[in-house]
């Protein structure tokens, strides 16, 4: 059985934080630039940069704002800056000769995004396009380049948290070649519960809307066989789905069908 704490362990708890509770109440009454400051000093690798170095990030912070499946950043282009997503959600996807859409992953609100391509010179590997309304503020590269060069302990974190993503990248790999269609569309499941997710009285709901077309980008798979999963986790009370809202009924037998 795989246990909440082992999910924890393959994600930084950083950026966890802020995924717990639906997107408008971390908005009330704050500026989306305050916002934009505070999600930051909750990485270590910015509590770690001296307080004029925060402030310089600070002020070079720029905000923008996207609309549901807007491209943000398009693959192969050159990447100069980080991005931090305030609102809503990003999925990284590719787009196939045949105009079809490969989804890899979607990344929530709270999330310090493209460090990798940014310090490696490279180009961006995906399509970064908006799930939902969504708003991200960017840091430019060259900000974060001169801290780094000047701060060794900040160049430590960013070297923790790339090491801490690409375990979970591994982890990745590791599902999706050994268990069954149920067991990874269970591990997604719970995967968006850590991060999209706010408890009701009777169950756990995700605050992020996915289609059955979504969940079939994300595992591989066809609609029709994401339909026969959903169903069977709808008969057996673990999960339902009700116009791509999803609802989990019982999250220890939705933990049971994953296998480690």
């Amino acid at each position: 059985m795989l246990k909440t704490a082992h999910l924890e362990s393959a994600y930084p708890k950083i950026e966890k934080k802020f995924t717990t509770l639906p997107a408008p109440i971390q908005f009330q009454n704050k500026s989306l630039q305050h916002t934009a400051q505070e999600f930051l000093l909750n990485y270590k690798l910015i509590q770690l940069c001296t307080p004029e170095q925060q402030q310089e990030i600070f002020k070079h912070l720029k905000i923008s704002r996207y609309h549901s499946n807007e491209m943000i950043f398009h693959k192969n282009t050159s990447c100069n800056e980080l991005t931090l997503i305030l609102r809503g959600s990003i999925k990284l996807a590719w787009h196939i000769a045949d105009g079809k859409q490969i989804v890899h992953r979607f990344i929530p609100a709270g999330c310090l995004i493209n460090i990798v391509p940014l310090i490696s010179r490279l180009n961006l590997t995906h399509d970064h396009v908006a799930h939902d309304a969504t708003v991200i503020a960017t840091i430019p590269g060259h900000i974060f380049y001169s801290i780094l060069k000047q701060n060794h302990q900040v160049s430590l974190a960013v070297l923790e948290l790339i090491c801490n993503r690409n375990h979970l990248l591994f982890d990745d790999f590791y599902h999706q070649s050994t268990q069954s269609l149920r067991g990874r569309l269970a591990r997604h499941l719970l995967l968006l519960v850590e991060y999209f997710s706010y408890q009701d009285k009777q169950d756990t709901t995700l605050n992020i809307k996915l289609s059955q077309e979504n969940f079939a980008e994300l595992l591989h798979t066809s609609r029709q066989s994401i339909n026969k999963e959903l169903l069977w986790l709808a008969q057996q009370g673990i999960a339902e789905v009700k116009y791509n809202q999803i609802h989990i009924l019982n999250l220890g037998k939705l933990r049971s069908l994953i296998h480690l």
